[in-house]
């Protein structure tokens, strides 16, 4: 079954962003074995955005560069859902991200490599908190980072 990217822009997009995020949800998708078909909301925002859904959800006044808000509890994408977590075709609706264009912009020239590679990376750490992934812990981190870095190498934006 095919996954459902739906997808709210807040600001203008630059061109193709929206075929390199469904491609970027999707990879990390496949990566995690969520061949069941899924649902993903995403908002692409800028800072202002951002910094409002932070401050209401989690009382933090900052500007962080991408939010998940996931549906279904999962640990590190074991998927252990209910059927009322389906919608009417049968795909699991796996929650929300909030993408932050502007914090893409800026970590781009920071970490010196392209817009694109930022943008999929934001989209697929995102995809894997949905999934249950994590990077709080010291056990955590190097799990995520590692399912991050593959995705994106096979999506041929290895880290330049």
């Amino acid at each position: 079954m095919r996954n459902k990217i739906i997808l709210s822009k807040e600001v203008e997009l630059p061109f193709r962003t929206a075929t390199l995020l469904k491609k970027s949800v999707n990879a990390a998708l496949h990566y995690v074995g969520a061949d069941i078909g899924c649902v993903v909301n995403v908002t692409v925002t800028d800072d202002e955005g951002i910094r409002a859904r932070n401050l209401e959800f989690r009382k933090i006044d900052s500007a962080t560069d991408v939010l998940s808000f996931p549906l279904v509890a999962m640990i590190a994408g074991e998927f252990g859902y209910e059927p009322t977590d389906l919608d009417n075709k049968g795909r699991l609706e796996l929650g929300d991200m909030v993408v932050n264009l502007d914090r893409i912009r800026s970590q781009a020239v920071e970490y010196g490599h392209s817009e694109a590679r930022e943008f999929a990376y934001l989209a697929v750490h995102s995809v894997l908190h949905l999934c249950g992934y994590d990077h709080m812990t010291d056990d955590d981190k190097p799990v995520m980072r590692k399912a991050e870095e593959e995705i994106l190498a096979e999506m041929g934006l290895k880290r330049e």
